[in-house]
């Protein structure tokens, strides 16, 4: 299976495809959240493949152009579509939640976020978990890590989170080991021991399950 993260973090201002940027000003008619849900929409029906008339005849429900090929069939791939915001937008204003950017749980396959020791607020992630939108679909994280200082404790905090929130079925360790040091496992030595010690867990299989 392969995970696919499309237009990933659409409400960080640091991306060029965020409607907003860092100061909150809209980047354009082409960059809006409406035409971000409409490329998502269109990106899961073209991947996931199947009868182009089927495909096509959903495009033309969406107003959306209809795909152009001599083939009859598209092919199926074995893809989940990772949708995967920030549990507050960057900038943190109200029209960067990430609710105005869900483009429906027919079109995702898993909901995930990113979560690193700088920013540790359980109560954010409990919100980012728990709210209804996307309810219909298991939950990623898709990043999370130590950023900056060793913090073991955080470690332990993040796998206290996933034992208790169970539609937690992946997790993805990130660091940088050449560009950003900063975000090094081998610069967190106690952190690095406090993962080690939690990857006993014998829910830590190291593959993500394989969805129906």
């Amino acid at each position: 299976m392969t995970y696919l993260r499309p237009l990933s973090e659409m409400n960080n201002g640091n991306n060029p495809y965020s409607p907003y940027d860092l100061n909150g000003r809209p980047r354009g008619p082409a960059y809006t959240v409406k035409q971000f849900i409409r490329a998502w929409r269109r990106i899961a029906l073209i991947v996931r493949g199947g009868p182009l008339a089927v495909i096509n005849r959903k495009l033309r429900g969406l107003h959306m152009r209809q795909v152009r090929t001599s083939l009859e069939m598209l092919p199926s791939a074995p893809v989940s579509l990772m949708w995967v915001p920030l549990s507050f937008g960057n900038p943190e204003i109200p029209k960067n939640h990430p609710r105005f950017f869900w483009p429906g749980c027919r079109y995702v396959d898993w909901v995930g976020t990113t979560w690193y020791s700088m920013y540790k607020a359980s109560q954010a992630m409990n919100r980012m978990y728990s709210y209804p939108l996307w309810r219909c679909r298991p939950f990623a994280f898709a990043e999370w890590g130590i950023w900056g200082r060793d913090d073991p404790a955080f470690v332990r905090q993040f796998f206290n989170f996933v034992r208790f929130h169970r539609r937690v079925l992946m997790a993805v360790y990130y660091q940088s080991a050449l560009l950003k040091p900063e975000f090094r496992l081998s610069t967190h030595p106690l952190a690095r021991a406090a993962l080690r010690n939690a990857l006993r867990w014998r829910r830590m299989t190291g593959v993500a399950p394989i969805l129906p």
